[in-house]
């Protein structure tokens, strides 16, 4: 991969970062603003949440592959197009930065899932804790408007996708779920959530 442009807002913050990853013989572009351009074949957003579907379709209707920071969207309500856009950005692909998937381990343990060899699957646990620094108490992350939520669409979202993913992408029949929210924020700090799964009938007996 070759990085050729960077956009940030920070100015100065962008020509670091193009400084330190990109390639010296291209002089690689940093930028407050950034337009599609026949050099470029793929786009990275990495921008606070309510930016992802506006940017990301924007991409994807200038014929740009598109990598988009989880969530793709505040809401799947959010996170459409008008008809005519959607057969435009066929043409270009679309991936959404579930890097966990990616990890070896993860990867060998739903190969023994999906081999069997763990036997009947009717209970997955899974948790993940961040410090409080990032978890509701950033500017933009505590911000609904921006952020869409808090620990769900942050870490629950990595969390969900992982388990989901490992079993096959089973559907959900039902969600429980309670969340908590401090004084200070406007989004959740935690979450708890339990997911009962449509995994065949002979699975729905035994659990």
């Amino acid at each position: 991969m070759e990085l050729v442009a960077l956009c940030d807002r920070d100015p100065e913050k962008a020509a670091r970062v193009a400084q330190k990853f990109g390639d010296p013989a291209r002089r690689t572009a940093a930028s407050t603003t950034c337009s599609p351009t026949t050099t470029i074949d793929a786009v990275d957003i990495c921008t606070p949440n309510f930016l992802h579907a506006p940017m990301a379709i924007a991409a994807l209707e200038a014929g740009k592959h598109v990598l988009c920071e989880r969530p793709l969207a505040r809401s799947a309500r959010r996170g459409g197009g008008d008809g005519e856009g959607a057969r435009r950005r066929r043409t270009a692909l679309l991936m959404c930065a579930v890097q966990h998937r990616f990890r070896p381990d993860a990867q060998l343990l739903r190969t023994f899932v999906a081999k069997g060899d763990l036997g009947e699957i009717f209970l997955r646990q899974g948790r993940l804790a961040a410090p409080a620094h990032r978890v509701g108490l950033r500017r933009v992350a505590a911000q609904k408007r921006e952020s869409g939520g808090g620990v769900v669409l942050d870490l629950g979202f990595q969390m969900l996708d992982l388990s989901l993913w490992m079993l096959g992408g089973p559907k959900v029949e039902s969600v429980t779920a309670s969340v908590h929210r401090s004084r200070k924020g406007e989004v959740e700090d935690s979450a708890t959530a339990f997911l009962r799964l449509e995994l065949g009938r002979d699975a729905r007996r035994s659990s």
